[in-house]
């Protein structure tokens, strides 16, 4: 795994051995930032679950502003703080140790752009995915700023939607992976794209 474009591109990425994780693979996290675009740009970034940082640290080396990266895995924290040692992006980055829902209550600023890439189930919206959702959800939007985007990372067959404040913007699946974009609703038209690669 590997940094892909910007000033830190091709600098390989370290995940830490044993630990629970699942990381963006390089061709998701690359159509996830052809999707982004110009969205990168200087932009106050929140990645949450953050594993090893890939997609914080894509961010940064994309012209990110900054990114605050939470993560609760003490191996994955370390990881992470040697990733962005290795791409020279630690004054950018600030690391919380902590669990993400716990994260976005405590934390009061408001971001441009959030990654999220929670464990998820391979069965649908079980009871435990649906009581996650409901909690999480209504604490990231508040997390976005007025022009905020969410990327959000679950199962291929479980798209969430009829999100209050949050409007789906594009959908994808990459082989078991879905990644959903949403915005702050602005209006009422919202459009849906959805391609399966």
């Amino acid at each position: 795994m590997r940094i892909i474009s910007g000033s830190a591109g091709g600098i390989p990425l370290t995940v830490p051995k044993g630990a629970d994780t699942r990381p963006t693979q390089d061709k998701v996290r690359g159509a996830i930032f052809s999707m982004l675009g110009e969205l990168v740009n200087e932009a106050r970034v929140l990645d949450l679950f953050a594993g090893s940082g890939s997609l914080g640290i894509e961010a940064l080396s994309r012209g990110a502003a900054s990114c605050v990266f939470v993560e609760k895995d003490r191996r994955c924290v370390e990881s992470l703080r040697a990733n962005l040692a290795k791409a020279h992006l630690s004054t950018l980055a600030t690391v919380w140790q902590w669990d993400s829902l716990q994260a976005l209550t405590k934390e009061h600023s408001q971001f441009d752009l959030i990654f999220a890439d929670p464990p998820y189930y391979k069965h649908g919206d079980t009871k435990a995915e649906a009581e996650f959702h409901g909690k999480f959800f209504p604490a990231v939007t508040e997390k976005l700023s007025s022009t905020g985007w969410l990327v959000y990372e679950h199962y291929k067959s479980f798209i969430p939607s009829n999100l209050p404040g949050l409007e789906l913007a594009k959908h994808k699946i990459y082989g078991e992976t879905g990644v959903s974009l949403y915005r702050r609703r602005i209006s009422t038209d919202d459009t849906l794209e959805q391609k399966t690669v």
